[in-house]
């Protein structure tokens, strides 16, 4: 048996008494009312607990899914940049050519040939500097999409540091010379080889 205080009058009453000796009021209805407003109490901060949890787990997900458009973003962009660098490789690859007039299944050495090409050249290798710089930059938060997709392309390469070595053994990134003067060395190498071959 524990005691209650009476809610009219403030006496303190047996919680198993019907009434208040002091007052008369209707203890047990009234303790019946307190636990029924208990148990709604109760059920209301459940609810609100149950709504601050939904809540909460709806900003995560927001958060996540932020974060992985954010991300998908990022890899789409390094990969535009990628594909562009393959682009202008590609295109230096054809400009080469140009050194080279082809007689009788011989290759000859074609001066305006060769200017044609170091000034193509020359223009590309100033938008392969721009691509590199740019994965440079962005490669730590997107290395997955890069490595992997370099691993696809065949160069025998499968990060973007390996490749970018490849590239700067090929292009001469890192070498304080200007774009013409990379053209000529990268069209040397390539007369040089076909020398070779021929």
């Amino acid at each position: 048996m524990a005691f209650i205080k009476c809610p009219e009058c403030g006496k303190e009453v047996s919680d198993t008494a019907e009434r208040c000796s002091g007052c008369g009021c209707d203890i047990k209805r009234n303790i019946d009312e307190m636990k029924k407003q208990e148990r709604r109490i109760n059920k209301s901060k459940k609810s609100s607990m149950n709504k601050s949890l939904i809540l909460v787990v709806i900003f995560i997900v927001v958060i996540i899914g932020v974060f992985v458009g954010i991300q998908k973003q990022r890899d789409k962009d390094a990969l535009t940049n990628l594909n562009l660098l393959f682009s202008h490789i590609e295109d230096i690859s054809e400009y080469k050519m140009y050194v080279f007039t082809e007689v009788d299944g011989k290759y000859y050495y074609n001066d305006d040939g060769a200017d044609f090409a170091i000034d193509e050249i020359s223009q590309r290798i100033s938008n392969l500097d721009i691509c590199v710089k740019y994965i440079d930059e962005h490669y730590s938060k997107s290395k997955n999409a890069i490595d992997d997709k370099i691993e696809e392309t065949n160069y025998g390469c499968k990060t973007w540091e390996e490749y970018r070595k490849y590239l700067n053994s090929n292009y001469f990134l890192d070498e304080d010379i200007s774009n013409q003067e990379r053209a000529v060395k990268i069209l040397i190498e390539y007369v040089e080889l076909m020398e070779r071959e021929n």
